[in-house]
Parts: structure tokens; sequence; C-alpha cells
């Protein structure tokens, strides 16, 4: 004969399982975090060290000439205001759409600089690249944190358009956090393989007349929970 305790633990195992099911059900499931696009036009974009607009329906408009170019590499800087419907401090990801005239090599871009700012708020650092750093491309990649840059595959078809993603984080006694209303200014440039700090970083696609072209740039952020 079973004793009445062991009845009792096998009673209130069952009613605890029935419990746990039954809020289980009734539990409201939370939202699924929603990313919203902001556009940033390219041609709004300040150009250094050799990059240029070009006017052409075939060629993406933002050019980076080939790392034969002055040294330190082409570059571009933009900047947005962060909009009142982010989650604050979320990553920020600046998604880049780039195409190419050559295959078979490696494109490289690096972060050259961050600034954030805020009303009221003791001025960033400058040229903070720690919180702008690549993560990831459409293509092979590979990642250099030691001067925060990325090296990506040619696509094989030329001129075909790939993507490109780098991440705005907060950083720890720099700019701890980062909310709507924050001006946000970041750079981006095409290394020069003979004066960049990180010697392992390397654009291989460095035939005469080579340039990377920029379509497009937009960023992805986390919407607040509620907001449409």
């Amino acid at each position: 004969m079973k004793s009445a305790f062991a009845n009792a633990g096998i009673h209130t195992f069952i009613s605890a399982t029935i419990l746990l099911a039954t809020l289980g059900a009734q539990a409201p499931a939370h939202a699924a975090a929603t990313q919203v696009r902001l556009s940033l036009d390219p041609h709004a974009a300040l150009l250094d060290q050799g990059a240029y607009f070009r006017v052409s329906g075939f060629d993406g408009p933002l050019r980076l000439p080939d790392i034969g170019g002055p040294p330190g590499g082409p570059s571009f800087s933009l900047g947005f205001t962060i909009p009142d419907d982010y989650e604050s401090s979320t990553p920020l990801k600046v998604l880049i759409l780039w195409e190419g005239i050559s295959t078979g090599c490696d494109y490289a871009l690096e972060s050259n600089l961050l600034f954030r700012a805020r009303d009221g708020q003791p001025r960033d650092f400058g040229n903070a690249t720690a919180g702008f750093a690549p993560v990831s491309a459409s293509t092979g990649f590979t990642l250099f944190h030691v001067g925060f840059g990325i090296a990506m595959q040619a696509p094989a078809t030329a001129h075909q358009t790939a993507s490109v993603v780098f991440e705005i984080t907060p950083t720890p006694n720099e700019f701890p956090s980062l909310q709507g209303g924050d001006a946000v200014n970041f750079g981006i440039f095409r290394p020069n393989g003979e004066t960049d700090e990180n010697a392992d970083l390397v654009d291989t696609c460095d035939a005469v007349g080579d340039e990377l072209g920029i379509a497009g740039i937009s960023i992805l952020y986390q919407q607040k929970q509620g907001k449409k």
C-alpha cells in the first residue's frame, strides 16, 4: 500500500503541471520587436581622399576608387538624427548596398569615425570607432576588429549588388546610451593597404579603374514596443 505522502506528492505534481499549462495558455505573448528603416541619401555624403560622385543610371553614384589612391583611402561621412520611436540603446545597423567591376577578389571597408551628440550632454570624444564596427555581409566576409574593418568577396557577376552591415552601439564611459533625438555622424573608408593600421586587412580588387560603388545607405533600428 502506497503512503498518503506519496499520493500527495503525485497530486501536487499533477496540479502544478495543470496550473503551469493554464498560466501558459492565458499569458499574453510578447510582441516581436519591429525593425524600421531610415533611408539616407548617398548624394548627401561628405567626401574625402579621392571619393567622388558619378551621375549614372548604371553605376552606384558614390564612388570609392581602388586602393592605389591617396594615403588612407577614399572616404565618406553621413549623419542622421535618431527617430523618436527608436528603442533606447539598442544597436543601430548601417546597411550599405554596394557594387564593383571586378570578380574573384575582395573589397574592403573600415569604420573611420563616429560622433554622437545629445542636448545637455558632454560631447563625444570623436573618432569613437569602438562603437562603430562591421558585423556581416551578404557575400563571404572576414572581420578585422583591430582596425574595425571587413573584407567582402566580390560577387561572381560584375556590378551585381551586395550588402554590408556596420553596427553603431553605445560605448561605456564615452557615450553610454543612445536615445531618440540624438545626433549621429559616422564615416567609412576603403583602406589603403600600405597605410592601414590593420596590416591583415587587404583589398585585393586593385585593378586599374576598379572602384567600389555605393548605391544606397539606410539605418535599421528597433522600434519601441507598441509603436506602429
